[in-house]
């Protein structure tokens, strides 16, 4: 069974995130990526459907550059 892994990142750095996503394409990984990307504006039900998809992963990758303190959905 694959575990699910949740992404947090700034737009900005989508590129970085893509690579992950790429990667986990791969059969013999052993993880699949949960995104919550916000690409339309913000709802208020958005933060509760992400802490459901938060609580049920196994982890959390957090892609840390200089653009996350800018990143509101991310923080």
């Amino acid at each position: 069974m694959r575990k699910r892994i949740f992404t947090s990142f700034a737009m900005e750095d989508k590129w970085i995130r893509d690579i992950f996503v790429g990667q986990a394409k791969n059969e013999r990984v052993t993880y699949e990526l949960v995104d919550m990307s916000v690409k339309i504006p913000w709802q208020n039900s958005w933060k509760t459907k992400c802490r459901e998809r938060i609580k049920s992963c196994s982890g959390m990758i957090v892609l840390i550059t200089k653009n996350l303190k800018n990143a509101e959905g991310a923080l």
